[in-house]
């Protein structure tokens, strides 16, 4: 039976920690991104850290991480401020490595943003690429490749390929890659990227094969990938970009996570980075550390977090940026304006002379609409002949009989004498009376209070005043037994005199 038990509890242990797994996942890269968007300034650039001046290379890398969180650089600003894309076309000058071109055009072709504009950088990284660059940086050499294949034409898919097989030819010594024959973790794991990107290699081709065991050499005890092979793994920390690379990489060729001998993932180590309090990563720091996260290492690590590889999905803005925005809130704030001060809006009665109070056409036979307004069956020029019409609709008159009646009252407002400046709208006034308004009650004075009224206020004050008077007395004497409270005697009395003056004050009123 206890067997049974356990093999329960190991069954559930395991269905459960892939979505833990998931699920904590997906937290770090909700915090990874919140990081990242939070540390824009109102220039629209990102700093190094969070409240730094703005730096070329950290709002590169932000703009990326926020493409890969659906997040348009158009789109991203402060109130009153500039966008990333702004940001980014008033630095193209500071982007000229290979890395630098390459994260360029992956965000000019995945937002969808004008080649042109942004000084073509997929022409340049074409321009660039050779052997010798291929040897010299192979990490660049694979940003170039994802640059290219965001720029979305042929020729430059083209030439994305033949960088990959130049890459997938160039390994080191030890079946990885890295600068000058110097093989590091975060260059295997990027150029592995590109080779799937491009299709040139499979999992089972032997360079793939070869450079993931580079990575599993470089795991050191929390799950991380180190910057190289070359470290002492006992006292090594992780390096956050290899780390996320490494999970990237993995992905693209659909292979499992490596895991050390406890047990501990990439994921697991990627995380051991984040810091709790402000959701960044360093691979300075850990996750109760007090050093400043890097905006450029979180950027690195969301798309991991977020299961994404540097093969992005097109974005597309909502906003059209600051300007488009700030337009729109002038003109809904005018329009609110305009209501604010437009008191057709709050006109009870509407409708030209020509039409009448209920915008109906003057005199239209059958127009049976109540008028909310102050007139009832308003015509242009006089009452009568809007009432008369009324009445011949009504009465169901046949047409001889209304064309005499329309040619009396048509001389009748001839007579009648029209009212200086223009035309003259009439009818029958709702709820019109003649006369001074007439008072509540009869009796009444301009308190609105009746006689029976007042004199019931004035007993009641009286009879108040009696009774305090008999409180305040019959604190003062000595009381013979059996005798009755003054109080009480006061009230007797107060009830004697206030009979008559009631029945008074009845009669009067």
């Amino acid at each position: 039976m206890r067997a049974l038990v356990v093999a329960a509890v190991l069954a559930v242990a395991a269905l459960a920690g892939p979505l833990t797994t998931g699920a904590a996942a997906a937290g770090s890269a909700s915090r990874a991104v919140e990081f990242v968007e939070a540390a824009q300034n109102k220039d629209g650039g990102f700093g190094a850290t969070k409240g730094a001046a703005s730096d070329p290379l950290a709002t590169l890398w932000a703009s990326a991480a926020l493409l890969a969180a659906g997040k348009h650089p158009r789109d991203e600003f402060l109130k009153n401020g500039r966008s990333a894309e702004d940001y980014l076309l008033g630095h193209l000058g500071a982007y000229g490595s290979l890395e630098q071109l390459g994260l360029l055009a992956l965000v000019q072709g995945t937002s969808g943003l004008g080649a042109s504009a942004f000084g073509n950088p997929a022409s340049k990284i074409a321009a660039r690429l050779s052997e010798s660059a291929v040897r010299a940086d192979p990490q660049g050499v694979a940003f170039a490749i994802f640059g290219l294949l965001a720029a979305g034409d042929g020729s430059a898919k083209t030439t994305a390929r033949k960088a990959a097989e130049s890459l997938l030819a160039s390994t080191t010594s030890d079946g990885a890659w890295g600068p000058d024959g110097n093989a590091d973790s975060a260059s295997t794991a990027a150029v592995l990227q590109a080779l799937a990107a491009t299709g040139v290699a499979n999992r089972d081709t032997p360079q793939v094969l070869s450079g993931f065991d580079y990575l599993r050499a470089a795991q050191v005890n929390d799950g991380a990938i180190a910057e190289s092979t070359r470290v002492e793994k006992a006292s090594a920390g992780g390096s956050v970009a290899a780390t996320a690379y490494a999970i990237q990489a993995l992905e693209a060729f659909g292979l499992p996570s490596i895991r050390t001998s406890t047990g501990k993932t990439e994921r697991n180590g990627l995380t051991q980075y984040q810091q709790q309090s402000s959701g960044g990563l360093t691979s300075k720091g850990g996750i109760y550390s007090q050093v400043p996260p890097s905006v450029v290492e979180t950027a690195q690590a969301f798309p991991a977090f977020n299961g994404r590889s540097f093969q992005l999905p097109p974005v597309k803005s909502t906003s059209g940026g600051p300007d488009a925005a700030r337009r729109r809130a002038d003109a809904k704030r005018k329009a609110a304006e305009r209501a604010k001060h437009d008191n057709s809006q709050r006109r009870q009665s509407s409708g030209s002379s020509d039409e009448g109070a209920s915008s109906g056409a003057a005199g239209s036979s059958g127009d049976t609409a109540d008028d909310p307004g102050a007139f009832e069956r308003a015509v242009d020029g006089g009452g009568r002949a809007g009432d008369e019409k009324a009445a011949e609709n009504a009465a169901g008159d046949e047409p001889a009989e209304r064309s005499a009646r329309s040619e009396r009252a048509a001389r009748e407002e001839a007579a009648a004498p029209v009212a200086a400046g223009g035309e003259e709208v009439s009818g029958s006034v709702v709820r019109a009376s003649s006369g001074p308004a007439l008072k509540t009650r009869a009796g009444a004075d301009d308190s609105g209070l009746t006689n029976r009224q007042r004199a019931t206020i004035a007993v009641g004050g009286l009879l108040g005043l009696l009774l305090l008077l008999g409180v305040g007395l019959e604190r003062l004497r000595p009381r013979p037994a059996g005798a009755r409270a003054l109080s009480t005697e006061g009230l007797i009395a107060a009830q004697r005199v206030g009979r008559p003056l009631q029945r008074g004050a009845a009669r009067a009123g």
